[in-house]
């Protein structure tokens, strides 16, 4: 019990903090550059994958244990939810954990060469969609980590 308080008490946190940097880093932003920030996230999704990503020789990738754990952890929250039953705040709340594991995945990464460029073309398009979901809880942003995530599989083992 005393750890599921804890546990609230930080993503109650991380959600305060989140916002008022998010807050700081888009107010002198012109709307132009906003619009252009949108606009390339979209451009980064492809009908049959995530652009910009390919297979090792029709193989996937292969991922060191921390980060092959890091997705597993970010799939078994999020692919296992109804996302369009959420709210706005729940939808924030599973941005913000969801930013945590990518902190943990980011902190602890020991990958190398082409499997870990591999990974940054994903991280390009997937970090955006997490921030974005912290900030406005928004279900786009969250069909748009559903696919990220759905699409991860598809490229690394």
């Amino acid at each position: 019990m005393k750890r599921i308080i804890l546990n609230a008490f930080l993503i109650g946190l991380l959600f305060v903090s989140s916002q008022s940097f998010a807050q700081e880093k888009t107010k002198d932003m012109p709307s132009s550059s906003l619009e252009e920030k949108q606009t390339q996230k979209a451009e980064h999704k492809k009908a049959d994958g995530i652009d910009g990503m390919s297979l090792n020789n029709d193989e996937k990738w292969e991922m060191d244990d921390h980060t092959r754990q890091s997705f597993a952890q970010m799939v078994e929250l999020f692919l296992n939810t109804d996302i369009a039953s959420l709210n706005n705040d729940e939808l924030k709340s599973y941005g913000i954990a969801l930013q945590k594991n990518l902190d943990d995945l980011i902190r602890g990464c020991t990958m190398e060469g082409e499997p870990h460029d591999q990974l940054h073309i994903f991280l390009m398009g997937y970090m955006p969609e997490v921030e974005e979901l912290s900030n406005s809880g928004s279900q786009e942003n969250a069909q748009n980590i559903q696919y990220y995530l759905e699409n991860y599989s598809k490229y690394f083992k």
